[in-house]
């Protein structure tokens, strides 16, 4: 009976240590959150329930500002940095829109957030992200790789303050270092998505199979977990705050080696959103309530194939006056985001609309050149079933039957007013930037500011009657 005891007690005691010398690691990841406060504020204690036994990373993957009018242009957009630094997050990967801040707000938003901002692909306003870092936590020695968006390089145009490498030749530099530290886990944390057509995933997985977990964000999608490569586990948590995603890591006591990887999708409890970050979010709404409430006339967007409306001539008028130039094209979203007939126009309504910080730049360009670079949008907004219509100031558009422009009447030559987004996204377009001879200019304006401006200077302007 005593040997048996004895026995048992020593099984006890092995079981025990086991238990508390088992190495556990828990990362908690957000993406995408475009400045979604009040979500956010739904989803932080789920974040911190997962993060209050001391054994978790809190890592955020980027465009974490830009969408969301209060985020954006309160005090430089560092409310959002105060958002991370609420739930403890220790990691920031900045997305491409996060690159679309002014130079000073990117500055300011790096030097607010507490954590470290990650990336060995990125250099933007004088600063550049740590290509990675290696933290121990629960017992599990863990290196994390951060990377932003593979297209940035094509996202540029002359004058901008940024670099950008291409991410396999990051990690082919990167890779041997990180193994040098001995990890027993590797992580990318990367504002990629699972399906993204300039990175193959499983190219990146076949050169660094070491990488044992891809955390993913832009694209938007939700993936709870699943396997990549041979062996590697893919998780993405959605945007806009729905959701966290949780990974859990297991090692083996003695060997170190890994045992176990799970992941799951986390939500927040409407009924008790984090205290701190929703007085945050009503105090940057606050703070922007004038200028969101700004009207700026009686006008009416357009609906799906109005082609013929004022306010869309008038958005075209806007830009080609504040550049200077000859002529200026612009496509206006037709969807359900601004206000209906009879409502003041205002800008937060224009902000709905156009709610990116595309700057407006002009560049000359050939009759033949604009032609070919209508047809060229115009088929990428029919093939990802976008609702926009486009319009033109200083030269005439000709329509097919079906929809789409057939050619325009213009100079054989002229300077061309428009976002510099479409400019940077055109095949045809982005090699005249870079040519002496085209004049490209970076007017330093956002579009939607140029066109807020102009309406607001016709106090004559009148809704529009519809059948």
């Amino acid at each position: 009976m005593k040997s048996s005891r004895f026995i048992l007690w020593w099984v006890g005691l092995f079981l025990c240590s086991a238990a508390l010398t088992a190495g556990e690691l828990r990362l908690v990841v957000t993406t995408d959150l475009h400045g979604a406060l009040g979500n956010y504020a739904v989803l932080a204690p789920a974040i911190r329930e997962r993060t209050k036994d001391g054994n978790a990373v809190v890592i955020d993957l980027g465009d974490t500002v830009s969408g969301v009018f209060s985020s954006e242009y309160a005090e430089n957009a560092s409310g959002m940095a105060e958002a991370l630094n609420l739930t403890g997050t220790e990691l920031w990967v900045p997305g491409n829109h996060d690159f679309e801040l002014d130079p000073a707000s990117f500055r300011d938003f790096v030097r607010r957030f507490r954590g470290t901002a990650l990336g060995g692909d990125w250099r933007c306003a004088g600063l550049a992200g740590r290509p990675f870092v290696v933290i121990e936590r629960g017992g599990v020695r863990c290196a994390v790789i951060g990377l932003t968006d593979p297209k940035m390089p094509y996202r540029l145009l002359p004058g901008d303050d940024m670099a950008f490498v291409p991410p396999l030749a990051v990690l082919d530099k990167v890779m041997p270092q990180v193994l040098a530290a001995h990890p027993q886990l590797v992580v990318l944390a990367w504002h990629n998505g699972l399906y993204s057509k300039l990175v193959d995933l499983r190219e990146v997985l076949r050169r660094h199979p070491g990488i044992d977990v891809i955390l993913g964000g832009h694209s938007h999608q939700e993936h709870p977990g699943r396997r990549v490569g041979r062996n590697t586990l893919y998780i993405q948590p959605g945007s806009h705050g729905h959701c966290a995603g949780v990974v859990e890591i297991r090692t083996d006591d003695r060997s170190g080696r890994i045992t176990g990887i799970t992941s799951q999708l986390v939500r927040g409890d409407t009924a008790r959103p984090d205290p701190q970050l929703a007085a945050l979010d009503r105090q940057l709404s606050l703070s922007v309530a004038g200028l969101y409430r700004r009207p700026l006339g009686n006008y009416v967007p357009p609906r799906a194939g109005e082609r013929n409306s004022s306010f869309g001539r008038r958005c075209a008028e806007a830009l080609r006056e504040a550049a200077n130039a000859d002529a200026a094209l612009i496509w206006i979203d037709t969807g359900d985001r601004a206000p209906g007939q009879g409502k003041l126009f205002t800008y937060g309504d224009l902000y709905r609309l156009m709610p990116h910080r595309n700057r407006l730049c002009v560049v000359t360009v050939t009759r033949g050149e604009a032609e070919e670079f209508i047809v060229e949008r115009e088929k990428l907004i029919r093939r990802r079933k976008w609702s926009r219509e486009l319009f033109a100031s200083g030269i005439r558009l000709h329509h097919l039957a079906g929809g789409g422009v057939a050619r325009i009447d213009a100079p054989e030559r002229f300077t061309l007013a428009l976002s510099g987004h479409l400019i940077a996204d055109s095949r045809v377009l982005r090699p005249l930037a870079d040519d002496p001879q085209r004049g490209f200019r970076n007017l330093g304006l956002l579009e939607r500011d140029a066109i807020a401006d102009a309406l607001s200077r016709r106090p004559e302007l009148h809704a529009e009657n519809r059948p």
